[in-house]
């Protein structure tokens, strides 16, 4: 899902999410859970990506 956000910049499907989960969710909770796992994995990728470009101006 990361190499695909990076390679498109679009969030990922709510099938890839939800199919990625080691549960099934039901589904009156797959809105919160699709919400809370992109946010995530958006908050994991701008953290090392902006990161990794800070790094680079530092040096």
């Amino acid at each position: 899902m990361i190499a695909d956000y990076k390679f498109s910049g679009k969030e990922p499907l709510r099938e890839t999410v939800l199919s990625a989960c080691n549960e099934k969710p039901k589904l009156l909770e797959r809105k919160k859970i699709f919400a809370r796992v992109v946010s995530k994995l958006l908050d994991i990728i701008n953290k090392f990506d902006d990161a990794l470009g800070e790094l680079g101006e530092e040096e």
